[in-house]
């Protein structure tokens, strides 16, 4: 994360300078919006986000200022977006506006106190205390939907809703490259142990069933996970869909405590011009696995399901 705050000028971690950097870059005239400055609205508001389930400020800060600023940060996305001409641009800008609306629906569950998909539990229940909120407050809608050029539902917000709070899951992101599934194959078979002895509950989308909505029951999942295992190369990051729907999902139940990372670098790739920059690799990105010799790989993959085991456990 250092190299996130050196790159987008964040000096300081707390909540109001996050505010206080997503008011500047919304002062700038409408006519020098342009892909950078979404970005940065789009990183910052991720971070105010972050931090609201840190330090649990008061709910009307939260309503009064911070969700407010994010309805704006997203109207100003929206607007590079129908002004854009690039199918590139437009593409970015799309998962930029729906990264803040699943950080909007989380903000508003906590100013209103109820259950969270994303938030952790000991944080809401800290919030009714402290606060003593009631189910029947209602904070104001969104009033626009990420759109383009009069398209609705360009944008819908993806959110990885479980239908129960408990998180017991390992759920294992990856692409469904040839070479990538051989990896999952590998990693799966070094798992083995822990899944026999129920030290962890695995979850694939192997496991979706005929005729099941594949996309919600992967959200569905994400919902449910304490541990996110990301098989990262370029294909991964070159999915479109793991790009748009699975990792804003993943990313932001991580940002809310509730889920740990694991990323995996089977090979070289450009995770460093991604978010998962942010995120600490289970080994080091400099040598990823295809890179090791056959003995080396499997005492990485041991290491790795450790990592597995304790962040499921703890």
């Amino acid at each position: 994360m250092a190299d996130r705050e050196k790159q987008f000028g964040l000096a300081s971690g707390d909540l109001d300078s996050f505010v206080s950097l997503l008011r500047e870059a919304l002062a700038v005239p409408r006519n020098e919006r342009d892909l950078d400055l979404a970005r940065r609205l789009c990183t910052y508001s991720r971070y105010t986000h972050s931090s609201v389930w840190q330090v649990c400020p008061p709910r009307a800060y939260v309503k009064e200022d911070i969700i407010p600023l994010l309805f704006e940060s997203q109207n100003a996305i929206l607007d590079t977006l129908n002004a854009t001409t690039s199918p590139r641009e437009e593409e970015r800008l799309k998962v930029y506006a729906r990264n803040i609306d699943l950080r909007l629906d989380n903000l508003e569950k906590y100013v209103r106190g109820v259950p969270s998909d994303f938030a952790p539990d000991h944080k809401v229940a800290e919030i009714e205390e402290k606060y003593s909120i009631s189910d029947g407050h209602k904070p104001r809608r969104r009033a626009r939907r990420a759109t383009k050029k009069g398209t609705k539902g360009s944008a819908k917000k993806s959110t990885g809703k479980a239908d129960a709070r408990v998180r017991d899951l390992v759920f294992i992101s990856y692409s469904h490259s040839e070479t990538d599934e051989q990896w999952l194959l590998r990693l799966r078979k070094q798992l083995g142990p822990l899944v026999r002895r129920n030290s962890i509950n695995l979850w694939l989308d192997d496991k979706i069933g005929t005729g099941t909505r594949w996309e919600k029951e992967i959200l569905r999942a994400i919902g449910r996970a304490k541990v996110a295992v990301l098989l990262v190369s370029p294909d991964y990051l070159d999915s479109d869909f793991i790009y748009e729907k699975e990792l804003p999902a993943i990313i932001v139940a991580a940002e809310s405590g509730e889920l740990k990372i694991i990323p995996i670098h089977l090979s070289a790739s450009m995770y460093h011009k991604t978010d998962l920059n942010d995120y600490q690799a289970a080994h080091s990105p400099a040598h990823p696995l295809d890179r090791l010799s056959p003995g080396e790989q499997n005492e990485v993959l041991v290491r790795i399901c450790q990592e597995i085991d304790s962040a499921a456990n703890s």
